[in-house]
């Protein structure tokens, strides 16, 4: 090799490494850091928009009346469809167009209900037994009734609509009239949210603003006969979005509507079935309406189910008592995980409490002590440690050093409502029985008790937990049938493996025996997710406010030995995509605490962040900041969206 060649084979190595070198730096300093790739500003502000995953690279957004398929990618909606109650005769209407190419008209004015008024003005007798204000129940009946005169007139004069210009006017006078309507309903409807100093102990459990939570706890008024619930259902090149008291079978392609369909009473749950899913409808008289709705073509049909819902698994108890399991003579749950609908009786055969006295808790001043040394800068910074300490002394007192757990026995009786052919089957377990389904099985939970069947209700195995699950009442109500991710249902099944979790352990079943293949401990567990690699993810603890002080986990678990690969802490939730992995963190600190209650101009939501973590150790590759509180976080690979209440926010980045 000659020396010139040479000296350009030199010059060209440096070269390489010097690009090397700075794409590394680009890479790390601002290559990898996430930017907005959409954003959608939401003007209704009163709470109702939901989000939706629909595909790989689309959300369906639902706000402001309306509709719209988003491109995660970026840009402008592919389409839009307002959501009006559906008229007598459904119509098919076109792709949205441009706003300058049509003029709208605006939703009619739905009256309230004569008896809505009063219904709401009853929510704080409901949640806390205290007489309402008089001079606000009057002012609500007022202004309901002032709201149904303006409802009659909107709709008495839409029909006499003929011009542009008068059209536009109703346009603008139908929008006040929402307005008022959504700010009437929420002033009533703030009697649901404690006051600021109804703290029972030390602490002060959170309320979430979530609308994908139950209204209230079992036993208590609910809000479906008022707010309109959504889920939405993609299958194919087609998607399903029920709404309220309608669903509505769209293309996927163009958005227009192929079918309308009336559900009886508003949408309270939704579950998958087969090629179908299973709309509940809510009923004033305590009758659940199901629709089946098939997700190709929209056929539908309805069934009427009697049955008493659950009251919960706790009754409500008196302080110093422990908690008394609730034993329900007679309760009737539903569900589905693909297959045909099922109706699930649990009748108490003999009643059976058994009683255990806890530990002693330790001295609260040692607690507090113990907290002190943990603070880093004081008080100030470091309150919750300080009540957390207290909690526990006050969680001991609350209980009287009691635990009470249901042991009786209760016969359960499986029947497939709308499939007269498959037999009915009937087990009798201990302890409370819990209902869930999976793709290909039915599983009843009861103490340390797993029984599963199949979708034609033949019994496959029965074993043995290691401990009796936790709540699932305590978890998020998302029944849609998702085997990737669960927070409603302790299990997921993968790759001919159940997944299981109870209170302190997380176990793989053999599908066809109901053999473990592995157990790892694990208390707490409230999430399972599946990469579609190999791996689980697992969150653990509540997310929020722990009295015992224990920070919340994320676990990564090799699916095929239960190995833990790697555990991380203080993150509340995470989100999986493949090979993609998020987490979030909500925070206040003692200045926001303040401002909370001094001075409101300058209190925050919350301080809430979102962080990409590396799938390979779970150290943090970049984080989002907000100082508001986001209803719902959906990835897909490298793009993230997050539905604010006033904002849609999709962000990306390029970090592996």
């Amino acid at each position: 090799m000659s020396d010139q060649a040479f000296s350009r084979l030199i010059k060209t190595v440096c070269a390489v490494i010097v690009l090397l070198a700075g794409a590394g730096v680009w890479y790390y300093t601002l290559g990898r850091k996430p930017k907005i790739a959409l954003s959608v500003p939401i003007t209704d502000k009163t709470g109702m928009a939901s989000l939706h995953a629909v595909g790989p690279g689309e959300v369906l957004l639902v706000a402001d009346g309306k509709a719209a398929l988003y491109a995660m990618a970026g840009g402008a909606a592919k389409w839009s469809l307002a959501l009006a109650t559906p008229a007598s005769a459904p119509a098919t209407p076109a792709p949205a167009a441009p706003a300058a190419a049509k003029v709208a008209i605006a939703p009619a004015a739905p009256a309230p209900e004569p008896e809505e008024a009063a219904k709401l003005r009853k929510l704080p007798v409901l949640l806390t037994g205290e007489k309402p204000d008089q001079l606000l129940a009057k002012r609500t009946e007022r202004r309901f009734a002032k709201l149904r005169e303006w409802s009659a007139k909107l709709n008495a004069k839409k029909a006499t609509l003929k011009t542009p210009l008068q059209i536009e006017a109703f346009n603008e006078e139908a929008k006040k009239y929402h307005a008022e309507l959504a700010e009437a309903r929420a002033e009533a409807a703030s009697a649901q949210k404690p006051a600021a100093g109804a703290a029972h102990g030390a602490a002060v459990a959170a309320v979430s603003d979530d609308a994908d939570e139950p209204a209230f706890a079992h036993g208590f008024a609910r809000f479906d006969s008022f707010y309109e619930k959504t889920d939405v259902i993609a299958d194919g090149g087609a998607i399903l979005l029920l709404h309220g008291a309608w669903a509505r079978l769209l293309e996927r392609a163009s958005g227009a509507v192929k079918k309308e369909i009336p559900l009886p009473g508003n949408l309270s749950r939704v579950l998958r079935g087969a090629g179908c899913v299973y709309a509940v409808g809510a009923s004033p008289d305590g009758v659940r309406q199901v629709t089946r709705i098939g997700t190709a073509d929209g056929a539908a049909q309805t069934l009427k189910v009697t049955g008493p819902r659950s009251e919960g698994r706790w009754r409500m108890k008196e302080a110093g008592l422990p908690t008394e399991p609730t034993t329900q003579p007679l309760r009737t749950e539903l569900s589905a995980g693909g297959g045909a609908l099922l109706r699930c009786d649990v009748r108490l055969l003999e009643k059976k409490i058994a009683e255990r006295t806890l530990a002693t808790a330790a001295d609260p001043s040692a607690a507090l002590e113990e907290a002190d040394k943990k603070a880093a800068t004081g008080w100030g910074s470091d309150a919750a440690l300080y009540a957390k300490a207290l909690a526990k002394d006050s969680a001991q007192e609350d209980n009287g050093g009691k635990e009470r757990t249901d042991e009786s026995t209760y016969e359960v009786i499986l029947t497939r409502p709308l499939d007269a052919g498959i037999p009915e089957v009937r087990a009798t377990v201990h302890g409370h029985a819990d209902i869930f389904s999976t793709r290909t099985l039915d599983l009843i939970a009861a103490g340390r008790t797993l029984l599963a069947f199949d979708h034609n209700n033949k019994k496959l195995w029965e074993t043995q937990l290691a401990n009796p699950i936790a709540d699932p009442g305590s978890a998020r109500d998302d029944e849609d049938g998702d085997s990737t991710a669960t927070t409603a249902q302790p299990c997921v099944e993968d790759g001919g493996r159940l997944y299981f979790f109870d209170s302190a352990f997380l176990t793989a079943f053999d599908l066809t025996t109901g053999q473990p293949a592995w157990r790892v401990p694990a208390g707490g567990i409230r999430k399972l997710q599946l990469d579609g690699r190999g791996a689980l993810y697992v969150s653990t603890g509540s997310g929020e406010f722990d009295p015992n002080g224990a920070l919340p986990q994320t676990l990564k678990v090799e699916a095929k030995s239960g190995k833990i690969l790697w555990k991380v802490e203080k993150y509340q939730d995470c989100i999986v995509s493949g090979g993609d992995v998020y987490a979030t963190r909500e925070t206040r600190n003692s200045e926001d605490m303040v401002n909370a209650v001094f001075d409101r101009s300058k209190a925050i939501e919350c301080r809430w962040k979102l962080y990409k973590l590396s799938a390979g150790k779970g150290a943090v590759q970049w984080e989002w900041f907000q100082t508001r509180r986001p209803r719902r976080v959906e990835a897909d690979g490298k793009k993230v969206a997050i539905l604010f209440s006033d904002e849609l926010q999709i962000i990306k980045s390029i970090a592996l």
